[in-house]
């Protein structure tokens, strides 16, 4: 099985226990680009749209990373799946 970038990243962050935005952007940085050595200077805003307000898919959804005071991102996982009821979900029809 292939994993998503998604999922490589919050492995990655789930590994460490928390990981700073620069320790994440290198992470897949390094990967993406074998053999080069990722520079702060060059490639710090790399895949920062995974983080920003118009894409964040890094902190949306089911399994995703959460923001830590101390300014770390950690690896989150709602425990309960939630979803909107259908109305027949909770009526029992056979009374009615």
């Amino acid at each position: 099985m292939r994993l998503t970038k998604k999922s490589m990243i919050l492995i990655y962050v789930k590994s460490k226990g928390e990981a700073s935005y620069t320790d994440i952007i290198k992470f897949i940085f390094e990967f993406n680009n074998p053999g080069e050595i990722y520079n702060h200077e060059e490639n710090r805003g790399y895949y920062s749209s995974a983080f920003s307000s118009y894409n964040n898919y890094l902190l949306t959804g089911k399994k995703r990373l959460v923001k830590k005071p101390n300014g770390k991102y950690a690896y989150h996982e709602d425990k309960k799946e939630f979803r909107i009821q259908k109305e027949s979900d909770y009526l029992d029809e056979s009374e009615y």
